[in-house]
């Protein structure tokens, strides 16, 4: 069972899409189940809706569905970034939902994923409307790096998790092989084809924090000027798969 922010289409005969508003009446739906994959989280907060509330509240509902479905394992995707020493407020509401899925006594696997790109990712939307608008806006220098993941490697991966005694109890970096800089990665997700124009970053974090039209969040700009990345050697060794370049997972039409 699988848990998303969002409406999901069912992609196969044996799929069923349920909605819910975290109250407890879904358990009669997920008894039998083996695994729950969170994915529910927020990345932008609001004065009504904090990250701790986006975060870390669903995974305690997880855990609570968990247990009295009895369903013995959970797989949650946290961020890459996370870890005891964070200030930011999106990684300290991630790092708390780890520790509540680690104290839960069930058996877990926590993956720490860097961009995943796909055809429809977040990423990938955000150049896409970009492209749309004229020109893509690389906020400061963009030699910031990123460590991209394709999709194809994710669902490989938490399928894997999810069967293998192995992962149980490990916290993971979700990265591919590749650290890559931002306007390195802009330029080949245009192919070479478009116009780009860099903004000063104190411009962009002065749009983000004063709510002006802006591509970036505060966030978003946090999260790619930290030029996090991974131990993508240890996620491998775990796999034992061949990955793909983040290139095959393909750009939005």
């Amino acid at each position: 069972v699988s848990t998303s922010r969002s409406k999901v289409t069912p992609s196969y005969n044996n799929e069923k899409s349920l909605h819910t508003d975290y109250s407890d009446d879904i358990i009669q739906y997920i008894q039998g189940f083996d695994v729950a994959i969170h994915l529910v989280g927020s990345g932008m907060q609001t004065v009504d809706l904090q990250y701790y509330m986006s975060n870390q509240r669903p995974a305690k509902s997880v855990i609570r569905w968990c247990r009295d479905a009895g369903i013995p394992r959970i797989i949650y995707f946290s961020g890459l970034g996370v870890s005891t020493d964070t200030k930011l407020d999106y990684f300290i509401a991630k790092y708390m939902a780890e520790q509540a899925i680690k104290e839960s006594g069930l058996d877990y696997v926590i993956f720490r994923p860097s961009y995943i790109i796909g055809q429809d990712d977040y990423l990938s939307c955000s150049l896409q409307r970009q492209l749309e608008d004229g020109s893509i806006i690389i906020p400061g220098s963009g030699r910031y790096v990123m460590q991209p993941i394709s999709i194809h490697d994710v669902v490989s991966i938490v399928l894997k998790a999810a069967s293998d005694d192995a992962f149980c109890n490990h916290t993971l970096d979700m990265v591919g092989p590749r650290i890559i800089p931002y306007k390195t990665y802009v330029k080949i997700f245009t192919k070479g084809d478009a116009r780009i124009t860099h903004m000063d970053a104190e411009e962009a974090y002065r749009r983000a924090i004063c709510n002006e039209k802006t591509y970036y969040s505060i966030d978003d700009l946090n999260i790619m000027m930290g030029s996090f990345v991974g131990d993508h050697s240890r996620l491998a060794d775990m796999v034992q798969m061949k990955f793909h370049d983040f290139l095959e997972s393909g750009r939005p039409a």
